[in-house]
């Protein structure tokens, strides 16, 4: 009796098999894998990242800068952002020079991006003495969570403020969502 069930299992198995294979080339599934190429794709233009123009150096001590309220507990930094620098390319990138203020009075300056369609950001310039000065390496990098670290802001930025991305010259939604005092009650779909 054990001996039927075993060929029994085996019969059941290789019906399986068969059907699922007969899948593949069945007229109603077509060519799921592609084996035969795939005449209707037809692949889009790749993404181009546009060239790099930096902004005016900002004065960081300047009352037009907007502060950004984080809601990040025990955050040891302020983020400043220069609204003159907010702009939004045709590439889809959110670029904009933020100012990072430690409670010591220490100061960063830090020109980036954020790019809202594949949770990436870039920084292309640092602030220096003699203004900016191109970061060596610079490159995408995804935006990882958490409220720990100095670039916990990133996230924020991410999910609050500059995502999803208004249309490419139009930086206006961008910009008030920087000001709103609650993040959360801004309205996505507004245009400009």
């Amino acid at each position: 009796m054990i001996k039927n069930i075993g060929y029994a299992g085996v019969l059941v198995l290789g019906c399986v098999v068969l059907s699922v294979t007969a899948a593949g080339e069945d007229p109603v599934f077509g060519d799921l894998y592609g084996e035969e190429g795939s005449a209707g794709f037809v692949e889009g233009k790749a993404w181009e990242e546009q060239g790099l123009v930096l902004p005016a150096y900002p004065d960081v001590e300047s009352r037009d800068l907007i502060e950004v309220d984080l809601l990040l507990k025990n955050y040891p930094f302020r983020l400043l952002i220069d609204p003159a620098s907010v702009s939004v390319g045709k590439d889809g990138v959110v670029r904009y020079t933020a100012i990072i203020k430690s409670r010591s009075g220490a100061t960063n300056v830090i020109y980036e991006g954020i790019r809202c369609s594949r949770g990436q950001y870039r920084r292309y310039a640092f602030g220096g003495q003699a203004g900016f000065q191109l970061a060596m390496n610079s490159r995408w990098r995804y935006i990882r969570g958490g409220e720990r670290g100095a670039e916990a802001y990133l996230k924020v930025l991410y999910d609050h403020f500059i995502c999803p991305s208004p249309a490419p010259g139009k930086p206006g939604p961008v910009l008030r969502r920087l000001r709103a005092p609650n993040p959360d009650n801004f309205f996505y779909g507004e245009e400009e």
